[in-house]
């Protein structure tokens, strides 16, 4: 074991001494009370309230010291909306305010935060009711004093159901629970089990009805008649509530006379104090992993389930999140937002909170307590190594490799899946070697679901940082493409042609792979923006490789590959030799008589359209004067551009009026064409081009002026620069090279990350992109 291992070991043995004592000491302790209320049988009157009730039990309890169940400082998640929640939560509010009758109950909704494991769902829950506190607009639309109260049922941890459970009423059940949140966990030192055994030996079980406990907890907080109580009930890991077969109280039966559950009789108990009472009102959240197809199964008739957004983080969130410590701890942001290694960490939990909070813990310490340190040695830390212990730390809470050991070929479909961007539905079985669906592997391993389409496809999510650990579980990588998951990898620009070349490959195998023979462009080149007709143009599939030749193609009559081997300009993707007259890399679909060349184009001042037409009326010369052996002369030449460059022009305005057999794909559709786990890595790769706040004065101007050596000297003391003003208020010499500074990147790698930004854009022009995954 390592120290870490050791020190954790020994944190658990003494918790097991500590629980087994405090086990003792109560069991004593109820004796005692036993005891005490039996010598008092000739004196009922000794209990008239809740109150009393609850000061009877806790009067040997200890009292808890208050730092003892303060958690590590959750991560201030950003980036989410909650706007939609509040809405609804609003709307259950204002309906319960209606004594009518005439609003029904499905009108009044339970939320729901489902997904993987580490996705945020009960952070998710807390950081709804911070906002729902802040909400102005609920305490004016229902014209009264509002007291809120959040209360976590958490039924893995803490508040599990057991044998003791099996014989209460669901009213007894929910409201020990209720009871238990409010009054003990946070104010003494004992145990749900020891709260709950303490109940019963005093037979004081039927005084936790939870309308009775609802009505104990307004009368603590005095609460005036006119001030409503609205308690925030947060029932998290409710998968394991419908688990739970032990229940033997069931009262409540469906059409067929058969017992409804535990888990619906819950929530109707929880949802009934959502109607009709001025005092006080619950919304119940429910946060669980279990899968949306089991959820509605247990949805109750008379309310309705509303799935909250609990999506992962963007890359502008997570930048947020290491301003805050910043800042937090006394440094300004300007600390790290200089370092790019830390980006592309960042970048690399592909916004799953749990992983985000594995690198904050492995930068920061556990406790966050060398937040200081991390700051003040920013420069000189070895980034490599916190990205190795961020993928220990969660192949350890995961399981990660041993899943893959067991599971390989399982585990090839979802690297398929998720690095091609092919879209899914929830009940796919990725293997026919097992029975798991798609919606069983989010819950229990690591893949998120993105809803897709209005038809209930989705696309497969995995952070970067997994697909990693998937790799190296698999095999050492080799190719470009799976190399660029390996922490400090650095691109440069033939580097990435072969990269493009590579992914273009591997998404026409992995749709071939899972059965599609033929498919169209707009399916290959996902997102990119061009013509319908094109967009729609169907091509043959063939498990593809990629070759990179020696030569120019197609300047001889022959190609030939880096260790002189003939290659066959049809067999494959093929990147073409350096500064040749056709296009960087290209791929032969013979049957449809189509060669797609792929113009990449580097950041060096603007590209506009007049520019693409000159480059793809080049590659058509260039095929249509190509050497007689290649038999490709009368092929139709598909040009697809793949920019860094500022495009120059209107974007909408493009694609109503696309030029022919010509695709784009710019800074504005890099998400929709590399999906998120790439995107976000290319991004921060083509930011580091002709940026003045991480490359090299050197590198800024396209002519080979030099920059004088008493401007450079200043750079690095007056970075970051947001934008070309702050150069030219630096020195008025850069004025002289204006259009170059202008073409600058002036972002601090957030800008091109963020997917909120581009999944605006996305929708902007998505009916002049594409319409759907499939015809």
């Amino acid at each position: 074991l390592d120290e870490d291992e050791r020190e954790k070991l020994k944190e658990l043995t003494e918790e097991k001494k500590r629980l087994e004592e405090s086990k003792q000491r109560w069991s004593d302790q109820v004796m005692v009370l036993q005891e005490r209320l039996t010598t008092q049988t000739d004196r009922p009157e000794i209990i008239l309230s809740f109150e009393d009730v609850m000061k009877t039990i806790t009067s040997n309890f200890k009292h808890l010291k208050r730092s003892s169940k303060i958690a590590t400082e959750d991560i201030p998640l950003q980036g989410r909306d909650f706007a939609n929640d509040l809405k609804i939560i609003k709307k259950n509010v204002t309906n319960s305010e209606w004594k009518s009758g005439t609003v029904a109950k499905t009108d009044y909704r339970i939320l729901v935060a489902g997904g993987t494991a580490g996705i945020g769902k009960t952070r998710y829950g807390r950081e709804l009711f911070k906002k729902l506190e802040q909400d102005v607009n609920l305490q004016e639309s229902i014209e009264k004093p509002i007291s809120f109260v959040y209360l976590l049922l958490d039924f893995s941890n803490g508040l599990k159901l057991n044998e003791d459970d099996s014989e209460l009423s669901i009213q007894i059940l929910v409201g020990l629970r209720i009871a238990y949140a409010f009054f003990i966990w946070n104010n003494y030192d004992v145990e749900f089990t020891i709260f709950r055994q303490t109940v019963r030996l005093l037979k004081l079980t039927s005084r936790f009805n939870s309308s009775t406990v609802i009505a104990g907890i307004h009368k603590h907080l005095n609460l005036s008649v006119d001030r409503l109580l609205f308690l925030f009930l947060h029932i998290d890991e409710f998968q394991t509530i419908f688990e739970f077969s032990g229940w033997k109280a069931d009262m409540r039966k469906d059409k067929n006379g058969k017992p409804k559950g535990i888990f619906k009789a819950m929530l109707y108990e929880v949802a009934q104090f959502m109607v009709g009472s001025n005092i006080y009102f619950v919304q119940p959240f429910l946060s669980g992993t279990a899968p949306q197809e089991v959820i509605r199964q247990k949805e109750p008739t008379m309310y309705s389930f509303e799935f909250v957004d609990c999506s992962l983080l963007n890359m502008q969130a997570r930048i947020n999140i290491m301003n805050h410590f910043a800042t937090k701890s006394g440094f300004s942001e300007k600390t790290w937002n200089l370092q790019e290694r830390m980006y592309f960490l960042l970048c690399d939990t592909g916004g799953l909170p749990r992983a985000i909070q594995c690198l904050l813990e492995c930068c920061f310490g556990k406790k966050y307590e060398r937040t200081d340190v991390f700051f003040e040695n920013i420069s000189s830390l070895d980034y490599s190594d916190i990205y190795n212990d961020v993928a220990r730390g969660l192949d350890t809470m995961y399981g990660i490799k041993q899943w893959v050991f067991e599971n390989k070929e399982l585990v090839e479909v979802i690297i398929d899946r998720c690095l091609a961007i092919i879209p899914s539905r929830r009940p796919d079985l990725l293997s026919p070697n097992r029975s798991d669906t798609l919606e069983s592997l989010e819950r229990d391993q690591h893949l998120v679901l993105t809803d897709y389409s209005i038809d209930g496809r989705v696309l497969i999510t995995v952070p970067p940082i997994f697909i990693n650990i998937y790799i190296r579980a698999l095999s050492p990588p080799t190719s470009t493409l799976k190399m660029s998951f390996l922490p400090g990898w650095a691109m440069e620009w033939k580097g990435f042609e072969i990269f493009v070349a590579e992914y273009v490959a591997f998404r026409i195998s992995a749709l071939f792979r899972l059965g599609h023979k033929t498919v169209a462009l707009k399916n290959i080149f996902r997102g990119a923006y061009g013509s319908s007709t094109l967009l729609n143009k169907k091509v043959e599939l063939r498990n593809t490789t990629v070759k990179q030749l020696r030569n120019k193609f197609p300047m001889t009559a022959s190609a030939t590959d880096k260790q002189f081997e003939n290659v066959d300009i049809k067999s494959g993707m093929i990147v073409n030799g350096d500064k040749a007259s056709f296009a960087d890399s290209f791929i032969v679909f013979e049957k449809s008589k189509l060669i797609v060349g792929i113009q990449n184009k580097l950041r060096k001042g603007s590209f506009e359209v007049s520019d693409m037409q000159k480059e793809h009326d080049k590659n058509v010369t260039a095929i249509k004067e190509a050497p007689p052996e290649f038999d490709i002369n009368d092929y139709t030449v598909i040009t697809v551009f793949i920019l860094s460059a500022n495009f120059k022009g209107d974007i909408a305005g493009y694609c109503k009026k696309p030029l022919q057999d010509c695709l784009m794909i710019c800074r504005h559709n890099f998400e929709d064409f590399f999906g998120h786990v790439f995107s976000c890595r290319i991004a921060l790769q083509i930011a580091r081009e002709r940026n003045p706040n991480f490359t090299p004065p050197d590198h800024w101007l396209t002519v080979s002026t030099k920059i004088p050596d008493s401007i450079v000297n200043q750079v690095s003391k007056k970075r970051p620069f947001y934008s070309p003003q702050d150069l030219y208020d630096l020195d008025p010499w850069f004025k002289t090279y204006e259009k170059d500074i202008n073409d600058m990147s002036y972002t601090l790698y957030t800008e091109v990350t963020d997917v909120a930004k581009a999944k605006k854009r996305r929708l902007e022009y998505y009916f002049y992109s594409y319409d759907d995954y499939y015809d």
